[in-house]
Order: structure tokens, then C-alpha cells, then sequence
């Protein structure tokens, strides 16, 4: 210890305050007059005290003491900053060589700087190709499962393909395709894969419109999407038909407003066959709406105005058996 309490107090106030100041600890000129003189010696032994216990502990590699911790987190951080600057020199130096290198996926030859591949974590591969293989990831839902494209064709089918158009055809759609209006099996075959991204409602509203009308049906000419669904009146009084874009696809309708009696009366009118296909529903939560429905997976806005098309002249059937004098009127009147 560098002072004794005894040489201490031998010396003045304004003494006592320099040692303070020698050891880290000042303090005012009221502070320093109010304190008494032994105060004063008590705080510079104190200070000397806890400074000789910080030098005599035993600093090692396991020590948790705030120095030595203090120490080693600056050492942590002079390393990593060093590895930074390495890894910026060599980027830099790199980028400045303007190499050209051909990217592995693709077979490309480029100048720019890679990126690394998500499917082993260490191959580099140009940044479109990492651009690619993250999308991929995104719409597989994070599976990082590369896509092998094969032209292996489906046993199932009668022949060879003959083109790639050919060869990504679904059967089904060759099924839509011949579809012919006399077969009550259109209200049903209309089967598409659900769409994982949102359909554009207004394009598939629009398209599913100007096919109907290609096929010879102006019902909803002049009709617009509104409130999530396109209607078109019928000459029956209170009846509707309507056609609805769902998550997974088409819905379509033949509704009235509270009237259950009218839409089972004209549900028994039907074909037997049609019978089977259709189905009546009563109004849920908030709506009042009796309909006849039935309803199709998929977004061909065209293979769907076909089944449409079928819906439509089933349903006339009964429109036509229970309502025979307001369709005669509306024959003169057209």
C-alpha cells in the first residue's frame, strides 16, 4: 500500500483531495469542504485497497473476472474483423480479375461473381441459376429438390407422343376437347389441377364470357364481374343464372330469392342423367339464394363454357316444361 493511514492523516484537506484525484476519484470544492479529514483518508484507502486485490488475482484462461472477460471479447472481435477484411480483399481482388467462368447448371460463360448452390451449400453457380433454384425452393415449399424434366410417357396412353406439346397433354384436356354437348358426362369431366397462385378473376371472367359467345350464348354479354361472381337474368321472373370463379375454379348457378319451392319443382323436371350430375343447395350464413349448381376444379375459362354450354340446355329443359307461356312471350317479343 502505498500510504498509511497514520501519513495520511497528517496531511491537509487540499492534500488528501490531489491523492483522490491520483487514484481516480475527484471530487467538488463544496464536497471536498464538507468532508470531514478522516472521511477523505478513509475513501483513498479504500480505492488503494480494492487495487491491490485486482493485482493479486490470478488471471488465466478460465477466469470470469471483468477484465479478463473484457479482454477476450476484444480479442474475438480483432479476429473476426480480421477474417472480414481477408474476405473483402479477396472479393475485391476478384471481382477486379473480371475472370470468365461457366456456371455448372446452365453452361453459361460469365464475368460475374457466383452464387453459391442451395442444393449442396458449396458449388458455384451463376446468379440467375441461384434466382432459379430459389423460386424453386418458394414454390416447393422450401424443399430443395432439383426438377428433372423426363420424356417418359404415360403407360396409360394409347400412343407415342409425337411433340413436346403432345407429350405434356393431360388426357383429360384431349377429353375436353371432344366434348360434345349431348353427353350429360361435360357437366362433370371438367377436371384441372387447383392453381397455387391466385387467378386473375377479371382475364378469366372476360375469356369464359367471349367463349360463350363463339359458342352461340349472349347471356352475359354487357355482364361485368361484381361481388365476386357474373349473373345474367333468365325470362322467369325472380330467376338467375350465375357463374362464380372459386380458388379452385368454376361454379356455376341457376338461383332464385327465396322460393324453394320453384328451384325443387324445377330440379325434378330434369333428365335423369342431369339428376345424377347436379345437385340443389339452400341458403347458408346471410344469403337467401335457392340454386341448382354444380361446380368444376381448374381455370380453362374455355373448356368451361363448353360444360356451360351443357349446364345450360339441361336446366332450359325445365325452364322451359314449367314456365311454357313466358317462354312463348318472350318468343313473340324477341
Amino acid at each position: 500500500m502505498k500510504n498509511t493511514k497514520e501519513t495520511l492523516m497528517e496531511k491537509t484537506k487540499a492534500e488528501l483531495n490531489i491523492e483522490l484525484a491520483l487514484v481516480g476519484n475527484n471530487i467538488t470544492a463544496s464536497k471536498l469542504k464538507n468532508t470531514s479529514k478522516e472521511v477523505l483518508v478513509q475513501m483513498i484507502m479504500d480505492v488503494e485497497t480494492a487495487q491491490m486485490i485486482k493485482e493479486e488475482v490470478n488471471h488465466n484462461e478460465d477466469c470470469l473476472c471483468d477484465i479478463c472477460s473484457e479482454q477476450k471479447l476484444t480479442s474475438e472481435n480483432a479476429e473476426t474483423q480480421k477474417s472480414v477484411d481477408q474476405l473483402n480483399i479477396e472479393l475485391e481482388k476478384r471481382i477486379g480479375e473480371n475472370e470468365t467462368w461457366t456456371c455448372p447448371t446452365c453452361k453459361t460463360e460469365t464475368t460475374d461473381f457466383p452464387a453459391v448452390s442451395r442444393r449442396d451449400n458449396k458449388t458455384e453457380i451463376c446468379s440467375q441459376c441461384g434466382t432459379n433454384e430459389a423460386i424453386e425452393d418458394f414454390k416447393n415449399k422450401g424443399e430443395s429438390k432439383p426438377v428433372i424434366l423426363t420424356n417418359k410417357w404415360n403407360a396409360d396412353d394409347q400412343k407415342e407422343p409425337t411433340s413436346i406439346d403432345e407429350m405434356f397433354e393431360s388426357t383429360m384436356h384431349k377429353k375436353l376437347k371432344d366434348l360434345k354437348l349431348d353427353d350429360v358426362k361435360g357437366l362433370s369431366d371438367v377436371k384441372k389441377a387447383k392453381m397455387k397462385d391466385k387467378p386473375n378473376y377479371g382475364l378469366l371472367y372476360n375469356q369464359f364470357r367471349n367463349a360463350l359467345v363463339e359458342q352461340g350464348l349472349n347471356l352475359f354479354v354487357g355482364r361485368d364481374n361484381r361481388n365476386g361472381e357474373m349473373k345474367a337474368l333468365t325470362h322467369v321472373k325472380g330467376m338467375q343464372w350465375a357463374v362464380l370463379i372459386t380458388k379452385s375454379g368454376f361454379r356455376f348457378e341457376l338461383f332464385m330469392m327465396d322460393d324453394e319451392k320453384n328451384i325443387n319443382e324445377m330440379y325434378l323436371k330434369l333428365k335423369p342423367e342431369a339428376q345424377k350430375k347436379l345437385a340443389t343447395q339452400v341458403p347458408t350464413g346471410k344469403s337467401n339464394r335457392y340454386k341448382i349448381c354444380i361446380s368444376h376444379e381448374g381455370f380453362d375459362a374455355v373448356e368451361h363454357a363448353k360444360a356451360f354450354r351443357v349446364f345450360h340446355k339441361y336446366l332450359m329443359v325445365g325452364i322451359n316444361e314449367l314456365y311454357p307461356q313466358e317462354t312463348e312471350k318472350k318468343s313473340k317479343t324477341a
